[in-house]
């Protein structure tokens, strides 16, 4: 199936949908929104939002400095459009992505009634894979620290997908078992950020027409002239569908664990107003333990590759050619209701073999500490330290050595 074929089955479900649905259950408890205030101190250089190689969000280009602005505002529409169908609409605004306001996720859900104790459900639209244990908040969000993992970082900025995907589970006593299959399209940049610049620590979420400036490098310039300076990573080139699979494992309330596949078929040859194709498949496991009802540990471990552009003659390595790898453990605790303090460790790297060189590899990790506050149902606010050492990489000011340091106060302000 062809990637503009997905969107013709978009177009069928949404219509198929009975006409009395769309009258029943549109009202405004169905949508609620936040305002996001971050103000940060760090002792990164330019930022890579900016055509740099910082490793976090936030920094000036004139070493350490402070920042403050609106980091995200964001309405979210969850529906229910009948007994078996709902969906779930993210725009957001936010800054530094090209375009000022715009869809993050966007998709339908059909449930059928369940049948010998199955419960099978399909999701159509763009939204993130199934990927993160982190990520279990309003909008894609997080709600232990204000930053995601390297893994989750990167999952954010390149790996939003359109596509169908069906769903199964169930229940076995005390247990469960879900498993997904999926197809999509218009993802066939996934891995140019990890190819050029390396990994990142933010949470910055790619809305549908945004774009990133791509690291500002000469070696690259002369190598890939015909690279444009930002990346599109909501783009279709070669009309391939990719693939995912997931399989959720759930005991009780104790354990989850979460293995999930990605590849998105992309065409490593094709190259269409500045976006080249980059192959790009990755596995996934990661597992969540209660380790006590206030206390829970979450670990996670990513392996993949990526690729971009022809071979040595023919037969040999490809322009780009990079394995990335990365695991993270992390450990919240909740000494009251309206508080959760947690803290992280990272590990990730990256493996260069293409034949044009423009990066070693990298080899870092990351600490962070963080704490959030609940002051009332609308107004959280938050506190986050977050270093990040890196060796390698593609910064050639600084020969490749990366040390940030960033300190962020949030305030959001929820409707």
């Amino acid at each position: 199936m062809r990637p503009w074929h997905l969107h013709i089955l978009l177009s069928l479900l949404v219509s198929s949908l009975p006409g009395y649905a769309l009258a029943s259950d549109l009202s405004i408890p169905n949508l609620h929104g936040w305002v996001d205030f971050r103000a940060a101190y760090t002792t990164a250089d330019r930022e890579w939002l900016d055509g740099g190689f910082s490793k976090t969000r936030y920094g000036d280009g004139s070493g350490a400095g402070s920042d403050a602005e609106l980091a995200e505002a964001s309405l979210e529409w969850t529906p229910t459009l009948s007994a078996a169908w709902s969906a779930h609409v993210h725009v957001q605004a936010t800054p530094d992505q090209g375009v000022a306001v715009g869809p993050v996720e966007a998709f339908v859900t059909y449930r059928m009634l369940p049948r010998d104790g199955w419960r099978l459900s399909a999701r159509a639209g763009r939204y993130f894979p199934a990927v993160s244990l982190e990520h279990d908040g309003p909008g894609w969000g997080v709600t232990r620290t204000l930053t995601p993992s390297a893994i989750n970082s990167w999952i954010g900025e390149e790996v939003a997908i359109t596509g169908i995907e069906a769903r199964a589970g169930k229940a076995f006593g005390d247990h469960r078992l879900d498993f997904g299959l999926g197809g999509f399209g218009f993802n066939d940049t996934s891995g140019t950020l990890l190819g050029y610049r390396g990994w990142a620590l933010h949470d910055i979420k790619t809305m549908i027409g945004g774009s990133f400036q791509i690291p500002d490098d000469e070696t690259r310039r002369v190598a890939l002239p015909h690279q444009a300076e930002r990346t599109r990573p909501f783009q279709e080139l070669d009309d391939r569908v990719g693939v995912t699979a997931t399989v959720r494992w759930r005991y009780a309330d104790l354990l989850t664990v979460l293995a999930s596949y990605y590849d998105n078929r992309a065409d490593p040859t094709e190259l269409r107003d500045g976006q080249y194709g980059w192959e790009t498949r990755f596995g996934n496991l990661g597992a969540k333990y209660e380790v006590t009802e206030d206390t829970e540990v979450i670990v996670q471990a990513m392996y993949g590759e990526t690729a971009m552009g022809w071979r040595a003659r023919g037969t040999g390595p490809r322009m780009i050619e990079s394995d990335f790898y990365s695991a993270f453990l992390l450990a919240s605790h909740r000494p009251s209701e309206n508080l959760v303090l947690s803290a992280r460790a990272d590990y990730f790297a990256t493996s260069d073999a293409g034949f044009i060189v423009i990066s070693d590899d990298e080899d870092g990790w990351a600490g962070t500490l963080s704490a959030r506050y609940q002051i009332s149902d609308n107004l959280e606010t938050g506190l986050e330290a977050l270093y990040v050492d890196s060796n390698g990489g593609n910064d050639p000011t600084t020969a490749g050595r990366v040390e940030d340091l960033q300190l962020q106060l949030m305030l959001r302000v929820g409707f």
